[in-house]
């Protein structure tokens, strides 16, 4: 009957981390929101939870193919989200990843994310498509801060058969703030897909 009642304040008290999530994206993580970041990966939360914090952060593209390229999704990574998706990662492990208050190796973990906002184009290429092609994202604005890095990361089938690629554009957190962008994804002179991203609504 006890751990019957324990679960449930455990619920419970997940269910409070997620509603307490702030409403404003965060330039940087201090201490008390790194510990709510782990709460969140590490609470005995469901799946169904955990996709419904990270489908805040994703825009369903599904764009049409065009030069055999097209996009299905547009994230965005901050520097909360990335906390989460690191703790994540170790709970699968079942480690014991920044417990017993070790509040230190979650930052070292997240050092060299700090200050920074990534957004991520998930890109399907057809079977004629022979390397990742000069793939750019950015955003549409004419006033909004450029990308401080733009990285290409190609997806092979097991067979070795590429099959997609990760487009990634770093920016500075600050550089963001509370704002609403348009995010464009353009192959060459053409433009596969855009998303509007309201910044102010993510954490």
């Amino acid at each position: 009957m006890r751990r019957g009642f324990e679960k449930a304040l455990l619920a419970v008290a997940a269910l409070a981390v997620m509603a307490g999530s702030a409403d404003a994206l965060l330039v940087s993580l201090d201490r008390g929101a790194t510990r709510r970041a782990l709460e969140l990966a590490q609470w005995p939360r469901t799946d169904q939870d955990r996709a419904r914090f990270h489908a805040r952060y994703v825009v369903r593209v599904g764009s049409a193919p065009l030069h055999q390229t097209s996009v299905d999704t547009i994230e965005t990574i901050t520097e909360f989200r990335r906390m989460v998706i690191i703790a994540e990662e170790h709970a699968r492990l079942n480690d014991m990843f920044a417990r017993g208050g070790r509040i230190q190796e979650a930052e070292e973990a997240l050092r060299a994310y700090r200050g920074r906002l990534s957004i991520v184009a998930h890109l399907r290429f057809g079977p004629h498509v022979a390397g990742v092609p000069d793939i750019d994202l950015a955003f549409a604005d004419p006033d909004a801060p450029r990308a401080i890095d733009l990285r290409r990361a190609p997806i092979y089938a097991l067979d070795g058969t590429l099959i997609g690629a990760d487009i990634e554009a770093v920016f500075t957190s600050a550089s963001i703030g509370q704002t609403t962008h348009t995010v464009a994804v353009r192959l060459r002179d053409a433009e596969l897909a855009r998303a509007a991203i309201d910044f102010k609504d993510l954490d």
